[in-house]
Parts: structure tokens; C-alpha cells; sequence
């Protein structure tokens, strides 16, 4: 006779979420405003590679809009990152975070949005709605300042 065990056709792995933060959330920066959130982005950002490769960084926040993290989503050429909207959110989702800004850099120092930027940031927006996870800016920064989705109207 043959065990309940033995009878299984499949065999897969159990999955486990699992969220411990380190760090006493309520000393971490709270995030009221653009200008903030740039300068937390360029406490962590890597300052060695503004200038020549585009990079995409992701700042998740809990319900206070307290940084929980950041994360490197997407490195890309000295024009343009793919960024995978499931990445972003897989990591927000991973951490428990209610609000996401995601930034990445223009080498060029040009702080216009492009199309695609522009399609970009809908995309991750509409995804986060589904979640309930709100995208709260987009920034483009360089070394010389950065430009808010927000605060210009474009979200």
C-alpha cells in the first residue's frame, strides 16, 4: 500500500516572505517633498557613474512616507535602462512598503523627460495602483539637480 507521500505527483518548493527590518523606522528620513527625496537619492546613489551610465534606483517608503530602502532596479548604457515594473514592485511587496520613488539619471545632464520616460512612469504608476503600492514621483537626476515628475504635472 502506498503512502499519502508516495502518491504525489509533483514536488515543489515552499515559499516563504519573510520581512525584518534592521533599522528603528522612525529614524529613518521621512520624504515630505521632492528636494528630499533627492538628496536621500544622492546619499546612496553611485556618484561614480552619474556622469556616464544611466541607472535606475527605487526608494520604498512605509505609511509615514519613512524610507524602508532603496534598491538598484536597473543598470543600463550612457542613454538609456530597461527597468522591469515587476522588479520594482516585487521588492515593494517583499518589504511591506506603501509608496515607491523611482528615479533614474540622464548622463547628459538633461533634465527634460523623454517620451519614453514619460511612458515609463504610467506604466509603473498604473501597475502600482492595481497594488495599492502609490508611485509617488519620478525623479531624473544629474549632478547638477533633478527634475520631479510630480512637481511638474507629469504624473
Amino acid at each position: 500500500m502506498k503512502t499519502g507521500s508516495e502518491n504525489r505527483m509533483f514536488r515543489m518548493s515552499e515559499l516563504k516572505v519573510v520581512y525584518n527590518p534592521r533599522m528603528d523606522q522612525r529614524k529613518q528620513p521621512m520624504i515630505k517633498d521632492s528636494d528630499t527625496a533627492y538628496r536621500v537619492l544622492m546619499e546612496v546613489w553611485n556618484l561614480d557613474t552619474l556622469w556616464y551610465k544611466e541607472d535606475m534606483l527605487a526608494i520604498y517608503l512605509n505609511i509615514e512616507n519613512r524610507v524602508i530602502g532603496f534598491a538598484k532596479i536597473a543598470s543600463g548604457s550612457m542613454d538609456c535602462t530597461l527597468a522591469d515594473v515587476r522588479i520594482i514592485y516585487a521588492i515593494a511587496l517583499k518589504v511591506c512598503a506603501t509608496g515607491v520613488i523611482v528615479a533614474h539619471n540622464h548622463p547628459s545632464g538633461n533634465l527634460n523627460a523623454s517620451n519614453a520616460d514619460k511612458m515609463l512612469t504610467a506604466k509603473i504608476k498604473n501597475a502600482g495602483e492595481l497594488l495599492d503600492i502609490r508611485l509617488l514621483d519620478h525623479l531624473i537626476v544629474t549632478g547638477n539637480g533633478y527634475l520631479s515628475f510630480t512637481d511638474k504635472g507629469l504624473m
